[in-house]
């Protein structure tokens, strides 16, 4: 399953929520350095659809804030 998401680094608080046109709006305290965000991204969209981090794959967007995740179950 692909999922579309936007990720805000270096933000206060984490948090997942669903935004416009089915979109996951994630907002992550990591830095948007040394791929640290797109990490702790992966980690919290594994807690949110319970998989495991490592079925959780970065597709593009990879220096973008909207990203394209795919799900592996």
């Amino acid at each position: 399953m692909k999922v579309v998401v936007h990720v805000t680094a270096d933000s206060r608080k984490e948090s997942i929520a669903t935004g416009k046109r089915g979109t996951i709006d994630i907002h992550v305290r990591e830095p948007a350095q040394e791929n640290r965000a797109n990490k702790r991204t992966i980690v919290l969209l594994a807690r949110h659809f319970k998989v495991p981090s490592s079925s959780v794959r970065l597709l593009t967007g990879h220096r973008a804030p909207k990203k394209t995740f795919e799900l592996q179950s």
